[in-house]
């Protein structure tokens, strides 16, 4: 059912790797959680991305930590400018460019800045002129001693990648492990996931 998820988008795939990859991941898994609970969590999240890949097309490219990872723009991109393929050197943050920034470090205050610069929720489709769109993910780290959102991208052999601010880019989560799903995973401080939304050609950000 993964393979099918993943093959579901329209641009250029590599899933050569991905039933090992889940294999790796479950077995994972199966220590922190009981495994009832891990396949429910499973097949949910599985259904979930059926849902948002039959409605809306998006495309996945590859990951390529050395555009993001190089010592000139490292320190000057973020996982906004990750997730949304946007090596502005900016230090972007949702809603800057069109000055409608985020006002609190909420998923309704960081979705809107996002919604703001051209993004939009999974089930809002974009059309084709806005290919490539990416699926990507937002989380929050609701404190109360670490505040900050956070954004990762699916990438084209399912997985998903982020930029953890002027850190490099990375496709494992704070456990080291490959990220299937980001809701699932292992995302330290950022325990709140906000959903996925859709970046496209066109979106701008500062």
């Amino acid at each position: 059912m993964l393979q099918k998820v993943a093959n579901t988008s329209s641009s250029l795939q590599d899933n050569s790797s991905i039933d090992v990859d889940l294999n790796k991941w479950i077995m994972t898994q199966i220590k922190n959680f009981p495994l009832p609970t891990l396949v429910e969590s499973l097949k949910h999240k599985i259904q979930e991305f059926e849902n948002i890949a039959t409605s809306c097309p998006y495309e996945k490219i590859a990951f390529n930590p050395d555009f993001w990872n190089s010592p000139e723009h490292l320190i000057k991109n973020n996982c906004y400018n990750f997730a949304t393929n946007k090596r502005t050197d900016s230090f972007a943050q949702p809603g800057r460019a069109t000055g409608q920034m985020y006002r609190a470090l909420s998923c309704e205050e960081v979705k809107k800045g996002a919604i703001a610069d051209g993004c939009q929720e999974a089930t809002s489709c974009f059309m084709e002129v806005e290919a490539p769109r990416f699926l990507i993910a937002l989380v929050i780290a609701p404190g109360p001693t670490f505040f900050d959102y956070h954004w990762y991208r699916q990438c084209s052999n399912g997985n998903w990648a982020h930029k953890p601010g002027q850190t490099p880019a990375v496709g494992v989560d704070n456990s080291n492990q490959i990220i299937i799903d980001p809701s699932i995973a292992d995302r330290g401080d950022y325990t709140v996931f906000c959903g996925y939304m859709l970046s496209p050609k066109s979106v701008n950000v500062q």
